[in-house]
């Protein structure tokens, strides 16, 4: 009799297979589920244990990450803040990696099911940096306007240390992503000061959050919505890290201002 290989932590390869095995059941007839549900037992999910009564479907398959049901065990996913957020996989180019890709106030509740929170305006949120947290975590700035952007040759970012934190109209256009509404993720190991940094250098301070300057040649800049995350027990920037490599799976470039991963 064959060993029986029931666990409930994979790698990022095995994910994959995963993945692309629950799609495959989503829509095979009855004839060729069985075959499908035994390739899932031979690389260790037994379905039946982990998720009885629930339907063979992504979405059941997402919850179950969610939940801490099933975990990874890769490296870059070391931490359990860091959950594949399969729904938003690409079908074509399966990865454990999260897909930020904000197009519609919709998709902008998925951030929030993710554990993100605020979706402050730029201009309120300087005005209450005493609500962001004092902790570690990861941020996003999303552009929720669907009218293309207008870019300023002298934006309203700081000259820290004398450096002009301006670039050409040419560089800004090619950096930006139009079919992604998230325009900057970025790290911190205290919420509250770096999320204030980073306002404070856009209205003008010269002061050193010299990342996502491009943010403020936008000419819509306070209008931007900022969202945080906090990530207790893990390393922001890993967490950012694999974000912005996620993002680059699917767009093939960062994100706008995000000038390296």
């Amino acid at each position: 009799m064959a060993e029986r290989n029931s666990k409930t932590t994979f790698t990022g390869e095995e994910l994959k297979h995963i993945i692309a095995l629950v799609r495959e059941l989503e829509s095979a007839d009855g004839s060729k589920q069985k075959g499908i549900r035994a390739k899932l037992r031979k690389i260790g999910l037994y379905w039946s244990e982990v998720a009885s009564g629930m339907a063979y479907t992504i979405a059941n398959l997402q919850n179950l990450f969610n939940n801490g049901t099933l975990k990874l065990s890769d490296s870059e996913s070391h931490c359990g803040e860091v959950l594949p957020s399969v729904k938003m996989i690409k079908k074509e180019d399966v990865t454990p990696l999260r897909h930020i890709n904000i197009s519609t106030d919709k998709d902008i509740d998925m951030y929030k099911e993710d554990g993100f929170e605020g979706f402050i305006p730029v201009a309120k949120l300087r005005e209450a940096t005493s609500i962001l947290p004092e902790n570690a975590g990861v941020y996003v700035v999303i552009r929720k306007s669907d009218v293309a952007p207008q870019f300023l040759e002298k934006g309203t970012g700081g000259f820290f240390k004398g450096k002009n934190p301006n670039v050409s109209i040419e560089v800004l256009t090619d950096n930006y992503v139009t079919e992604s509404k998230t325009v900057y993720i970025g790290k911190a190991a205290n919420l509250r000061k770096r999320v204030g940094q980073l306002l404070s250098f856009g209205a003008g301070a010269a002061i050193g959050h010299w990342g996502g300057r491009f943010l403020w040649q936008l000419a819509d800049s306070v209008g931007l919505i900022v969202a945080w995350k906090i990530t207790p027990g893990c390393d922001p920037r890993a967490i950012e890290t694999q974000m912005i490599r996620s993002f680059v799976s699917v767009h093939g470039k960062r994100p706008f201002a995000n000038l390296k991963d």
